[in-house]
Parts: structure tokens; C-alpha cells; sequence
């Protein structure tokens, strides 16, 4: 539920209280001596350089729109088990889901992606997010290893009632759109928030 929130509030901010947030952050850090505001200090900081870091990504993805090898390739995501597929794998390159839903959010912003194929891509990416957790169960012990594994199938379990519910009742993601027209970056953001509040992890 954390990430999906966290996801809400980077379209919410605007990118100009960025440096904003970068400045306060590091005087803070650098220049107060008492511990706690030094840590709050870190933890605002640590906001600025993720929002900073959103807005570079958007803005270097914008010339891979121009490029036809790339925009083909998106095109074969139009496929739904391809796109699951493909989130799942590139959030398991990443072991980081949050990292890899806010790249295909900043695609679907620079309309290299539908919100239906960016939909499933999250869905991809909410199975994948369990590799760190497979990977560690692989030196823990039984309960580590079962633990694991009900992760991944209570994952799976969800995201095949998703599917089954946006295929059946296609309302359900017109619903959401309708939620931000033409804003597909907030539409992302509420099917996120809506995905993963049920959550027992993160």
C-alpha cells in the first residue's frame, strides 16, 4: 500500500519543488547537528533525488518516441500475457517493482504505451516484485523457503483475480480512467493504489 501512495504522491508534486526539496534536505543534513534532524533531513533529501531522478527519466525518454525500433517493439506488448510477461522479467532484472512501474508510467506519459497494455505490465511487475524474496529463499531454511513461495502464489492468485475481474467487467478500468481524463500518468497511479492495497507485504 506504501509504494502505491508513494506513486500518488510523485504525480502530485510538482517537479518545481524539487530543488526545493534538495536544498532543505541537504542543509539539514550537512549543517544541523542534532541526530534526528539530520535523519529527517537524509529522508527529505532522498525524496528530492527520486522526484529529480523521475523527471530526468521522463525527459530521456522522450527521443526513444522517435525511434521506430522502439516503438515497434512496445507494439508487441499489445499482447496481455507478452506484457505481464515482460513486466515480470524486467521487474525481476530490477528487483524493484516501485523502479520498474514508475519507467512504464513515465512510457505510458510520452504515449509509448495504452493504459490497458501499461495496466497489465504493472500487474507483470507486482509478480516480479517477488524475486528478491526467491532469490533470499534460496540460502534460508524451510519455513524461509515456504514463506517465499506463498508470496509468489498469493501474487499470482491476485493477479489472475485482477485479470479475471478487468476482462469481465472492462468498466472496472473505465471506471479508473474516467477518475483523471487524459491524464494517463494519475490514471496509472489509482490502478496502483487500487492493485496493491490488499497487500500483505512492502
Amino acid at each position: 500500500l506504501h509504494k502505491a501512495i508513494r506513486r500518488q504522491r510523485q504525480m502530485c508534486i510538482r517537479d518545481r519543488f524539487t530543488p526545493l526539496l534538495l536544498f532543505a534536505g541537504a542543509i539539514m543534513y550537512l549543517f544541523m547537528k542534532n541526530n534526528f534532524v539530520k535523519h529527517v533531513g537524509s529522508v527529505i533529501m532522498g525524496f528530492g533525488m527520486l522526484f529529480q531522478g523521475i523527471t530526468m527519466m521522463k525527459v530521456a525518454i522522450q527521443p526513444l518516441s522517435q525511434s521506430e525500433g522502439f516503438v515497434s517493439f512496445l507494439s508487441t506488448l499489445n499482447n496481455p500475457a507478452l506484457a505481464i510477461l515482460f513486466g515480470i522479467a524486467f521487474t525481476a532484472l530490477l528487483q524493484s517493482s516501485s523502479s520498474s512501474t514508475v519507467i512504464f508510467q513515465a512510457f505510458a506519459i510520452q504515449g509509448l504505451l495504452s493504459y490497458n497494455v501499461a495496466v497489465y505490465l504493472v500487474i507483470g511487475a507486482a509478480i516480479g516484485s517477488v524475486t528478491p524474496n526467491l532469490l533470499a529463499s534460496l540460502t534460508a531454511n524451510r519455513n524461509g523457503k515456504r514463506a517465499a513461495i506463498l508470496n509468489l502464489l498469493f501474487n499470482v492468485f491476485r493477479a489472475g483475480i485482477l485479470i479475471a475481474l478487468i476482462n469481465i467487467f472492462p468498466i472496472i478500468l473505465t471506471g479508473i480512467q474516467s477518475l483523471s481524463p487524459n491524464d494517463i500518468g494519475r490514471q496509472l497511479a489509482n490502478t496502483c493504489l487500487l492493485y496493491t492495497s490488499p497487500s500483505p507485504r512492502d
